[in-house]
């Protein structure tokens, strides 16, 4: 632990985590991503940010678009996308 860090080890404890944080992949595709809380579908092969944008792109056993559930795609990962009213899709 550097000197620095000598009056706050668990700043430095945490910041060590951050920065060994695995990259996990899929071994049907080639996405790979990070973070624990993320979901990736093996069917259609997109990952998602949260569990609730996952269980949104599913409809009985199949995949949904995520463009209409509405989400946006960022880096690779799809987001719940706030900017949009989701009524609006059942109009």
């Amino acid at each position: 632990m550097p000197k620095s860090c000598k009056l706050r080890p668990t700043i430095y404890f945490v910041a060590s985590l951050v920065r060994m944080q695995s990259r996990l992949t899929c071994g049907g595709c080639v996405n790979t991503w990070t973070g624990l809380s993320r979901c990736h579908c093996s069917r259609c092969h997109q990952t998602f940010a949260t569990v609730a944008v996952f269980d949104r792109h599913q409809v009985g056993s199949r995949c949904v678009d995520p463009t209409k559930i509405p989400a946006r795609l960022t880096r690779g990962i799809w987001f719940e996308d706030t900017s949009r009213d989701p009524t609006a899709l059942f109009d």
